[in-house]
């Protein structure tokens, strides 16, 4: 399996079905997805699908160019999965390098999620409005938030999209969204409270999804994240 490649298009694969949920169109060309409409900001504009030979890196320029034209004074953010695509002459600037974790399928050992975490799939329009909230909490997003804003209550109808909540004493304090397609898991949210950070939540929160540890793709997990999120997600 081309893991780069997997995790690529079940990132791409995530946003569209969030976009979907909210009313959005999305478009995804053989080496591109995107979606050219306004929406919340904490979702891509365009995510690299396939590498960057000649025409595929053609092409991608031709989509990022039109987002341009379609949305000149929005801030507009490119995943580049392969690390290639030259940007800068459309005003883009490089913002880092995050890589993306991989874990095997397998149960975890009992000592990996804290016993006062209690970890639970959302299935209610009321628990996603409660994860939005912590969700919007945990990243410490400025403003005030309306819900539903970031996620609507349509998406918990997809069978190859999660959201989890993980609770201590009856509050939410840390969330986390699993996605499967392509045959791996994708990982995405991963969010503590700033008051609840530091006890290995972020850790369990990632590599719990789902709970029992058994994935329906029976493929590995995959995770991105940059240099701070390292400890916190539990990586190495």
């Amino acid at each position: 399996m081309d893991l780069r490649l997997a995790y690529a298009r079940n990132m791409a694969a995530w946003q569209e079905w969030q976009m979907g949920a909210l009313g959005l169109e999305c478009h995804r060309a053989d080496s591109i997805w995107s979606w050219p409409e306004r929406g919340p900001g904490i979702h891509l504009t365009a995510i690299t699908i396939s590498e960057g030979t000649k025409e595929a890196k053609k092409e991608q320029l031709a989509v990022v160019e039109r987002l341009v034209e379609l949305r000149p004074n929005d801030r507009l953010s490119v995943m580049d999965s392969w690390m290639d695509l030259d940007l800068t002459h459309l005003g883009f600037e490089l913002d880092g390098h995050s890589p993306f974790y991989v874990r095997p399928p397998g149960l975890l050992p009992a000592t990996a999620i804290p016993s006062e975490l209690e970890i639970a799939q959302v299935s209610s329009p009321a628990d996603l409005h409660d994860f939005e909230l912590a969700s919007f909490e945990a990243f410490e997003a400025s403003g005030a938030h309306t819900i539903g804003r970031w996620h609507h209550e349509a998406s918990l109808g997809d069978p190859n999209m999660r959201y989890f909540s993980g609770r201590v004493s009856g509050k939410t304090v840390s969330v986390s969204i699993g996605c499967v397609s392509d045959g791996v898991v994708g990982v995405y949210g991963v969010a503590t409270h700033p008051q609840h950070r530091r006890r290995g939540y972020g850790a369990a929160m990632t590599w719990a999804l789902p709970p029992d540890g058994s994935h329906a793709t029976g493929g590995p997990s995959a995770v991105e994240a940059g240099p701070v999120d390292v400890p916190a997600h539990g990586l190495r």
